[in-house]
C-alpha cells in the first residue's frame, strides 16, 4: 500500500505539481507509512480495497480508518483490522478485547456539489465560482444540484471569453434543514478565488446556526440506528469513531462541544461504551478527538477508554477531549 497513493486511479489524472495536492498526497503517504510498521493482521485485505476503491468518498472513508490505525501505531497501541464475513469493527486492539469502528458521514450535498462543479470548470481556468447559502444544507439533492450547474456553466463560459462575470441563483428545500436554502453563485472571471487559490469557494451567510446544528446532531445519532453499525457495536466492546469534515457546516462546532452535546444524547441503549467525533483535515496527519462515554457505561468500560485516551495523547499534537 505505502508508496501508492499517486498511482491510485482517483489521484493518477490529477495535477500532482498542485501544492495543497502536494500536501495531502503527503500526508496521506505518511499515514500509510504509520500504518504499516503496526503490522497488523489482515492489512492484506485493507491494502486490496485500497486498490479497488473506485470513488472519491469511498477513499475518503477509507483514508479516516487509515488516519486512526496510524494514530494507534505511532502511539504504541498494538491492533489488528476487523474479520470479513462477521460483525466486526475495523480495528482491534490488540490483547485488549476492545475495538474502534470507523465511519465518515456525508450525506449527498455540498461536498459532492462541490466535484461536481469543479469538474463541470475544469476546463475554463479563466473563471471562479463563489457560493453563498441563505443556510448551509445538510443535503442537497442531485436534481438541486445539476440545476444550480446547468445555471453557472453559461455564465463561466462568458466570464472566461470575454471576461464579463454574472450572477446566477436557485432556491430548494432540505428536509434536514429548517425551510428552504437559496444559493446564490458569484461567477468571476478569475482563475482562482481565496486564501489558497481555489477556483470554488463557498460560504453560509445564515444569521442563525442552532437550529442547523440540531438537525446535524440527528444525522450523526441517527448512525446508531443503521443495523450494520449496530451489529458491530454489540459484537464487541467498542468506540465507534465518526469523521465529521463533510457533514454539512459540522466543522463549525469545536470538538469538545460537540462531545459535550453528543455526551447528553445517547441514548441508553446506545451499542458502543463511547462515541468519538473528529474532523479530519487532509493535508494534517494526525487527527483530534472529541469523546462521549455512553451514559450506562461501567466504570471498567470508562477506565479502558480513559487508558486509550490516555496513551494516544501522549503522541499526539491534536486535542482529545472524554467527556460523560
Amino acid at each position: 500500500m505505502h508508496g501508492a497513493i499517486s498511482d491510485h486511479p482517483l489521484i493518477a489524472d490529477l495535477d500532482t505539481t498542485d501544492p495543497l495536492l502536494g500536501q495531502t498526497l503527503d500526508a496521506f503517504e505518511a499515514l500509510l507509512g504509520d500504518l504499516e510498521a503496526a503490522v497488523p493482521e489482515r492489512i492484506a485485505g485493507k491494502q486490496t480495497e485500497f486498490r479497488r476503491t473506485r470513488d472519491e468518498q469511498g477513499l475518503l472513508n477509507l483514508r479516516t480508518e487509515i488516519a486512526m490505525g496510524a494514530k494507534l501505531s505511532r502511539s504504541g497501541i498494538a491492533f489488528d483490522f476487523g474479520r470479513p464475513g462477521e460483525p466486526s469493527p475495523d480495528l482491534h486492539l490488540r490483547d485488549r478485547n476492545f475495538a474502534i469502528e470507523v465511519t465518515a458521514k456525508t450525506p449527498s450535498g455540498v461536498p459532492h456539489l462541490y466535484d461536481e462543479l469543479e469538474a463541470a470548470l475544469r476546463n475554463l481556468s479563466r473563471a471562479s465560482v463563489h457560493l453563498r447559502f441563505t443556510d448551509f444544507p445538510i443535503r442537497m439533492q442531485q436534481v438541486d444540484r445539476t440545476r444550480l450547474i446547468e445555471n453557472i456553466v453559461p455564465v463561466a463560459v462568458r466570464a472566461a471569453a470575454t471576461g464579463a462575470g454574472g450572477v446566477t441563483e436557485i432556491t430548494f428545500d432540505d428536509s434536514r434543514n429548517p425551510g428552504p436554502i437559496t444559493v446564490a453563485a458569484d461567477v468571476l472571471p478569475v482563475p482562482a478565488l481565496g486564501m489558497y487559490g481555489l477556483p470554488i469557494t463557498m460560504e453560509s451567510t445564515g444569521p442563525l446556526l442552532g437550529p442547523t446544528m440540531t438537525a446535524l446532531e440527528k444525522e450523526v445519532l441517527a448512525i446508531l440506528d443503521d443495523p450494520r453499525k449496530r451489529r458491530q457495536g454489540l459484537s464487541m466492546p467498542a468506540v465507534l469513531l465518526i469523521d465529521l469534515a463533510r457533514l454539512g457546516n459540522a466543522w463549525l462546532r469545536p470538538l469538545d462541544e460537540w462531545a459535550a452535546r453528543l455526551a447528553q444524547s445517547l441514548p441508553q441503549d446506545c451499542p458502543y461504551v463511547a462515541i468519538a467525533v473528529t474532523i479530519a483535515d487532509l493535508h494534517q496527519v494526525d487527527i483530534p478527538l472529541g469523546v462521549a462515554m455512553r451514559p450506562t457505561a461501567t466504570e471498567a468500560e470508562r477506565r479502558r477508554v480513559k487508558c486509550m485516551i490516555d496513551h494516544l495523547s501522549e503522541r499526539s499534537t491534536m486535542p482529545t477531549t472524554l467527556l460523560g
